[in-house]
């Protein structure tokens, strides 16, 4: 991460899976002296105590895990009762939109590059530290 994050090419924005994976790219980001989010916007697909607490708070998207599971059970219970599926399931998880991210107007002014999973592949680095 400190050698991403260190690049010249550097992404402008980090989008997380999931919290482990937050805290290593935040501290690498301290680090390297960059500023969140005038330097780079950190964003993360779940949510801990630490990123309310940090300087900026982090901004998370709610992962419902226990509802998500309890209707994963409800549909395999279905599909073994022989019950056909064939629906769409939505869930629309809260979100903590803090400090951590960009304005969208500053967003303007530099070019996004975003990395995938995909990109990490095609490097042969990982995304995580």
């Amino acid at each position: 991460m400190t050698e991403l994050l260190g690049s010249p090419g550097r992404p402008s924005a980090l989008i997380m899976s999931y919290s482990r994976l937050a805290l290593p790219a935040f501290q690498a980001i301290k680090a390297l002296g960059l500023r969140v989010p005038d330097d780079v916007s950190l964003v993360c697909l779940d949510d801990t105590d630490w990123m309310t607490v940090s300087a900026p708070p982090v901004s998370a998207v709610h992962v419902p895990s226990y509802e998500l599971g309890v209707r994963a059970a409800e549909i395999l219970l279905a599909r073994i009762a022989g019950a056909g599926l064939n629906q769409r399931i939505t869930f629309f998880p809260p979100s903590s939109w803090n400090a951590s991210q960009w304005d969208t107007s500053a967003s303007l002014r530099r070019n996004l590059r975003v990395l995938t999973a995909a990109d990490s592949r095609r490097s042969g680095r990982p995304l995580a530290p």
